[in-house]
């Protein structure tokens, strides 16, 4: 089946949606996103340097592919952890167990010193994000790509080890993204 007749009959807004997630899956896509210059791509390699089905991009992402953690009230937790990192319980990102790692970073250390809290090894401005993977049984053979998403940015690709990955700086305060006494981080293998 060629591109062409591939997109035929597609709602634009949908052919919006998948040069979307294209984009996401660092996969460049034609200049104008619409079905009539769209149609003309040629080959896959004018989609983006790996070729993706059109109807794997249509599937709904399996929630295994996705583990969440909703950090209630992360200002209370650091404060009384003194500024050390807070570790979320056991989840499932497709078959690796793992934990997130979140750090409060400089600005919150700043912000709620008081002389008790930790000061040294606090490395990134506004905090950081990090998986640490469960028992051997479950450590990645081959090396895994994922995204962190909190707030409003997904933030990424980060690859891993055999039992942590690399660590993820947030952009900017992770206490403007608490909503409602909540912070919500995920991580999305793709």
């Amino acid at each position: 089946m060629s591109v062409a007749s591939a997109l035929a009959g597609h709602d634009p807004e949908l052919l919006l949606s998948i040069l979307h997630e294209l984009r996401l899956r660092g996969h460049e896509a034609p200049a104008t996103p619409t079905p009539s210059t769209a149609s003309t791509a040629t080959s896959p390699s004018a989609i983006g340097p790996k070729h993706l089905a059109l109807a794997d991009l249509l599937k709904p992402r399996p929630e295994h592919e996705r583990a969440h953690w909703r950090v209630v009230s992360p200002q209370s937790k650091f404060r009384a952890s003194c500024g050390f990192p807070l570790v979320s319980p056991s989840m499932q990102l497709g078959h690796l167990e793992v934990r997130f790692i979140f750090e409060p970073g400089q600005h919150w250390a700043r912000l709620s010193s008081r002389g008790k809290h930790r000061r040294g090894e606090v490395s990134s401005q506004f905090g950081s994000l990090q998986l640490k993977f469960g028992s051997s049984t479950s450590e990645p053979s081959e090396r895994v790509r994922f995204y962190f998403c909190v707030g409003k940015f997904t933030l990424g690709p980060f690859g891993a080890s055999s039992c942590a990955s690399e660590k993820c700086e947030l952009p900017e305060d992770w206490g403007r993204m608490v909503r409602d006494g909540v912070l919500h981080v995920s991580a999305e293998l793709r």
